[in-house]
Order: structure tokens, then sequence, then C-alpha cells
């Protein structure tokens, strides 16, 4: 069952040339950086345990990072979730 309803995205040139790092896949953080995939941005994800990072790459693409440092350090916006 996939973690988020499924939307058309219109994915542009420019959106898909967009990185995004984010950090912390939790309740909120794991479909917001689904939907940023599915909108065509190119997705790096970092979460404290590994296993939920490769679950998301599993579902969404994109990549994950071992590091926080490491995630942001090619994309040009970062996102941090945690509470």
């Amino acid at each position: 069952m996939p973690s988020i309803q499924t939307k058309q995205y219109d994915a542009s040139p420019a959106t898909s040339a967009t990185r995004v790092a984010f950090l912390g896949l939790g309740v909120m953080g794991f479909p917001m950086a689904g939907h940023l995939a599915k909108a065509g941005h190119g997705v790096t994800v970092y979460n404290r345990s590994a296993e939920k990072a490769q679950a998301w790459v599993a579902e969404f693409g994109g990549t994950s990072a071992a590091t926080p440092a490491e995630a942001a350090k090619t994309c040009g916006y970062r996102l941090l979730l945690r509470r």
C-alpha cells in the first residue's frame, strides 16, 4: 500500500533540476518527501534509522545519505522535520 495518495504532477524542466535534501522521515516527513519526488524534484533523504530511508528510496526513488551533511552538500534546498 503506498504511503501517499496518487496525484498527477506536472514536472517542468525547472522543477526537475531542483535538488532537495529532506532530513527526517517520520509521520509527516515520509509523505512530504514523497510528494516532492513525485513532483519531479531530485530528493536525497536522511533518517536516523537507515532502514526507514531505504524504505523511502524503494517506494519513491531518489537517494539516501548516511549523514545529514552528506544529504545537504549537493542540494539547493534543505528541509528538516523533527519532533
